[in-house]
């Protein structure tokens, strides 16, 4: 009976502590290669102006990836129709030369923060586009690249 109560408060707790975001979806490269023609629209809905969020940029990549930096372009769309666009360097190995992130088999997936307490002004549907930015039309080893939306405890002072 102990056992069994245990693992329930165990369970309960797993639950409670888990992570909730606004918004967490993953996209999948077609045999591993992520070409510049093969951008990733990631579409999602705000309705609190006033909140302020954390975005991240998740990527599962074959631990043969041949590349220190991975760079990313991002777009983000807006209701209204304006475009800004971002160039982000992300370190996909470590000093010592290992893969960041967490791995299984050949693969690691890891997570990077590509903006703290961001903000959106306008209610309605946004959209960030992610490209691969690298020196070479195909990047071999990225099996997926996805985009988290975490909203913030804190709210934006105005």
């Amino acid at each position: 009976m102990i056992r069994i109560l245990d693992l329930f408060i165990i369970s309960i707790l797993f639950i409670t502590c888990k992570q909730e975001y606004l918004f967490d979806v993953e996209k999948k490269m077609e045999n591993g290669i992520w070409t510049y023609q093969d951008q990733k629209g990631f579409q999602f809905s705000i309705e609190d102006t006033t909140a302020l969020y954390n975005l991240y940029l998740t990527l599962s990549a074959a631990d043969s990836f041949a590349t220190e930096n991975l760079y990313v372009k991002l777009w983000t769309d807006f209701p209204d129709g304006k475009r800004l666009e971002y160039l982000k360097s992300i370190s996909v190995f470590d000093n010592s030369g290992k893969m960041i992130g967490r791995k299984s088999g050949h693969t690691a997936t890891q997570q990077f923060l590509l903006q703290e307490k961001a903000f959106f002004n306008q209610i309605g549907n946004h959209q960030i586009t992610i490209e691969q930015f690298m020196r070479a039309d195909s990047i071999h080893g990225v099996s997926s690249v996805g985009l988290i939306i975490e909203k913030s405890k804190e709210k934006r002072s105005r």
